[in-house]
């Protein structure tokens, strides 16, 4: 699905990311894409194909495209998060940062789903 580009998707994303780069140490897009998959791999121990597509990814952030796959979105958002800043260091904190923030992604996500799905004439499947 393609949203506007810069849609809500692109600009959470954009959001993270640039908070990423801010930290010290180097940042590649690229190089997280490959870490995801990695751990992506890992949690598919059945040969599942659930990975992420360097393409895809840079579609997502430069043509606001919506990936279908909500798992996706949150592998990758849930690594740039770790990237941006540590969470905290009381485990239910922790856990309740976790939450909110997979709340916040996937709010944000159904948002940019619908937007896509309207633009293009059909109604939300949520």
């Amino acid at each position: 699905m393609t949203g506007a580009a810069g849609g809500p998707l692109a600009r959470y994303l954009h959001e993270i990311e640039e908070r990423a780069r801010a930290r010290k140490g180097p940042y590649s897009r690229k190089a997280m894409i490959s870490r995801v998959n990695v751990e992506l791999r890992k949690r598919q121990a059945d040969g599942g194909d659930l990975l992420l597509n360097p393409k895809t990814v840079s579609e997502w952030f430069t043509k606001g495209c919506v990936p279908q796959d909500f798992r996706l979105v949150w592998a990758f958002t849930e690594a740039l998060l770790a990237a941006a800043g540590a969470p905290p260091a009381d485990p239910a904190k922790r856990r309740a940062w976790r939450e909110e923030q997979y709340a916040r992604c996937k709010g944000t996500w159904e948002a940019a789903r619908d937007a896509a799905l309207a633009a293009a004439g059909r109604r939300s499947i949520g």
